[in-house]
């Protein structure tokens, strides 16, 4: 923490980690006395409550990132993200910097000035940081789904931030000019991007970058989750945006719009489209069948499952889904040929042979998602979020889905991927699931916990093998008889060679751990938002937990609480 214009670690705030049901190597995990706490008034801003103040948070290289979406500028709560960079391997947050949108569109380059300022005006409404992916090469894209386009109201765009000073790059006319800019922006129907601006298509509320044609480019899929499709209000959509091979995405790299760019939705992909569906609301980028190449998933939490005689099922609202498609790889790289494709692409659902739960009205499957390599065997694995999961008459208390990815190289299935053949068609290659009435799993299951509502993914233990890290931001907990409504809690899942995440073995975080009083608080929704990453380069990851304060999901909504400024808690490994 910064005090008195000395960078200090916050050695007085303890960080229980309760249920380490496991060996002893458990232990060495994140570190019960390593933790920093950020807001606002830390980082040097004037306090706002309302601000939502890590809404969003992910990792840049070893910057942390937070979005706060409702933050003030010049009055009007546009939103802005505050990128907290490190001294002496800490995190230091008197070097924060602060960007925003308020830079004006120039016929060709941008000045030096204003190093801080995006393009696009600073609007009431923008939530310019509601969403961020951020890349190691400490390049970060932010996500801005209220922006305005002309007179186009929440039209929305994305604004990518990279590196500052002077660079050189040719313009159409071939000429060597300078630019001064580390930024730029996109949207529907701005440089060839597929789609056109049309009010409250939300485009940037969420993001996953990947590399979906293995040219060793930075790739970048946007989700717009109230897209129209037809005449299918809501339906949602996503735009997919490939990268050069030089990576590079100043103002002069518009190659990342110009060629093979792609634009998916439950038209061209399975599942159906039908209004408020919401598809892309999610999004996650993984080697599913390891072949080297980026794949995509696409949640639809509000998709509708529609009965019939033959299924015996009737109407299921709002159950959810999962829409997997798999990037190819292409050896002419100079134009972006090859990414992402129809063939073996999957559906996935709670109705899906293999996975548990059943399929529920209510159920947002597919809220949020991750991926990672589970089990350490080169293929990654898919967490799927159900935040609207019913544990028996408890509603909305969560689950968590996992779908083991396989290669294809090694086995009967051609392709590889999440899903097998199966007897009756297809099935899930191998799943398991979590929740708060899973067996050593902390916590009682409770309605309104909203298990799963967030999801990270890293090696928080420096086993080599990917973890998980699981938001239960609506979690209630109890100190000195007094309950604390939605303070929110973490759960972190411990994944092992050959087996994959453990439940045996485990940490639970919530603030009642690592305040100096050992009090949550009503109302924090800690947990709402979660990212890892390296923020004190000693080599291990690190988590980094938001909770926005009152910020509300646009699936759900929490109990009425009064209203508290956000914060981020950073926990450093062991």
């Amino acid at each position: 923490m910064q005090k008195n214009g000395e960078l200090t670690m916050n050695k007085s705030i303890a960080l229980f980690v309760g249920a380490l049901l496991a060996s002893p190597a458990a232990l060495a995990d994140l570190d019960r006395n390593n933790v920093d706490e950020f807001t606002l008034a830390s980082l040097g801003q004037t306090q706002q409550v309302d601000a939502e103040f890590g809404y969003a948070v992910a990792a840049a290289g070893d910057y942390l990132l937070i979005g706060a979406p409702r933050y003030s500028i010049n009055g009007k709560k546009a939103g802005a993200v505050f990128q907290v960079r490190k001294t002496g391997g800490l995190l230091d947050t008197a070097k924060t910097e602060k960007w925003y949108q308020g830079k004006s569109y120039p016929s060709q380059f941008f000045s030096g000035d204003g190093a801080n300022k995006v393009r696009g005006a600073a609007e009431a409404g923008d939530r310019f940081g509601h969403a961020i992916v951020g890349h190691s090469r400490k390049e970060f894209f932010v996500g801005a789904p209220g922006e305005d386009i002309g007179d186009t109201k929440n039209a929305g765009m994305v604004n990518f931030i990279g590196r500052a000073g002077e660079t050189y790059c040719k313009t159409i006319l071939g000429t060597t000019a300078k630019d001064w800019t580390p930024m730029d922006q996109f949207h529907q129907g701005m440089f060839n991007i597929k789609g056109k601006v049309e009010a409250y298509d939300n485009v940037g509320a969420a993001l996953a970058i990947g590399d979906f044609n293995n040219d060793r480019g930075l790739d970048i899929a946007i989700g717009a989750p109230y897209e129209d499709v037809g005449s299918y209000n809501d339906a949602g959509g996503v735009n997919v945006l490939m990268g050069d091979v030089n990576s590079d995405f100043d103002y002069c790299g518009e190659g990342l719009t110009h060629f093979n760019d792609s634009a998916w939705s439950q038209q061209n992909l399975s599942g159906e489209r039908r209004e408020k569906e919401r598809f892309g609301t999610a999004l996650a980028t993984g080697d599913f069948n390891g072949d080297g190449t980026s794949d995509l998933a696409i949640g639809v939490p509000r998709d509708n499952w529609i009965g019939n005689a033959l299924s015996k099922k009737d109407n299921v609202a709002n159950a959810g889904g999962v829409n997997i498609v798999y990037g190819e790889a292409y050896e002419v790289t100079t134009v972006n040929e090859g990414g992402l494709g129809l063939l073996g692409n999957e559906w996935i659902t709670q109705n899906l042979e293999g996975v548990s739960g059943g399929m529920e009205p209510g159920d947002y499957f597919g809220a949020a998602l991750a991926a990672g390599d589970f089990d350490d065997d080169g293929v990654d694995d898919l967490a799927i979020g159900v935040p609207g999961e019913a544990l028996g008459d408890l509603k909305n208390a969560g689950m968590v889905h996992i779908l083991y990815g396989f290669d294809g190289r090694y086995s009967t299935e051609a392709s590889g991927g999440l899903v097998k053949g199966s007897f009756v068609g297809r099935a899930a290659y191998r799943h398991a699931s979590f929740h708060q009435k899973t067996k050593n799993i902390t916590g009682a299951g409770e309605a309104g916990d909203l298990f799963g509502a967030a999801l990270a993914v890293g090696d928080l233990n420096n086993d080599g093998v990917d973890d998980l890290v699981i938001g239960i931001p609506g979690e209630d907990l109890k100190k000195n008889d007094r309950n604390y409504i939605d303070a929110g809690s973490v759960l972190v899942l411990y994944g092992s060679k050959g087996s994959g995440l453990r439940h045996n073995g485990h940490q639970y975080v919530d603030e009642r751990h690592f305040r100096s009083d050992g009090l949550p608080r009503t109302g924090m929704r800690y947990g709402f938002s979660l990212a890892t990453g390296d923020f004190n380069s000693d080599g291990k990851t690190d988590l980094a937990v938001g909770n926005a304060s009152n910020g509300n999901h646009s699936l759900y909504k929490f109990a009425k609480t009064p209203a508290i400024a956000g914060s981020v808690a950073v926990i450093y490994q062991d």
